[in-house]
């Protein structure tokens, strides 16, 4: 299988599996929470997070065209638990959710600012870049502090977030820089990651477009995403 954690702002922590620490072999990791300064145990691989929260995410890959052998391994193997206690501490409750019709995405109307919201109440603010807290606040968005806009502004925010949907699903659907394309003057095969960077990265400068594009079009990141390795990195291909 090949896996990745980030934390609660889509900011990479680790991988595991095929291209991570235990190099597809199975083991322990242990992530650290912001400020720990305690002992750290041996026989785990560690990892440390800015926010407490952290989003743990892989694909299992198929044996001879089934999903079987990948199910039965996480069934019998995935545990999660606090540190200084034991696999036997793992309360795991499985949910199969195939033929189910449910939502994975984001909200992309007013509801956004509410969950963005919920991640700034219970995070540190160390885990974001200031200017987007920054951002965040001027608009009442800031930890310790109720998010309750009035007409006016909650007017405005609705507004805001049905151009910024409207515009990243159109970034997403065609970019405008020949860069995203595979052949370019196709128009057809493109990808999130122009440059091969999985920050959105360009010598330092961040490119918007690449970050609207790929986290609109998918979630969580990591340098896996643009290794070349077949069966072990992943490259990415839209269109």
């Amino acid at each position: 299988m090949s896996g990745l954690i980030d934390d609660f702002w889509f900011h990479y922590v680790a991988d595991f599996g095929n291209v991570g620490a235990d190099r597809g072999a199975g083991g322990k990791f242990v992530i650290l929470p912001p400020g720990y300064e305690g002992d750290v145990p041996d026989g785990y691989h560690v990892a440390r997070s800015d926010t407490f929260g952290n989003w743990i995410n892989w694909r299992g890959f198929q044996v001879d065209g089934s999903p079987n052998p990948a199910i039965a391994a996480t069934k019998s193997l995935f545990r999660v638990y606090p540190l200084g206690e034991d696999a036997s501490a793992s309360d795991l409750t499985l949910v199969n959710v195939s033929g189910n019709v449910l939502s994975t995405i984001h909200r992309t109307d007013f509801g956004l600012y509410e969950e963005v919201d919920e991640v700034v109440q219970e995070e540190p603010p160390h885990g974001q870049d200031p200017q987007i807290l920054g951002r965040l606040a001027s608009i009442g968005i800031q930890k310790g502090r109720v998010f309750a806009p009035d007409d006016g502004m909650r007017q405005i925010l609705e507004s805001a977030a049905d151009v910024g949907a409207a515009t990243a699903r159109t970034l997403t659907s065609f970019p405008r820089d020949e860069d995203f394309y595979f052949y370019p003057g196709d128009g057809v095969w493109t990808t999130p990651f122009p440059g091969g960077s999985y920050e959105s990265l360009d010598d330092g400068v961040r490119v918007l477009d690449a970050r609207t594009f790929f986290h609109f079009y998918a979630t969580g990141i990591t340098p896996a995403m643009t290794m070349a390795p077949i069966g072990a990195g992943s490259q990415y291909a839209a269109t």
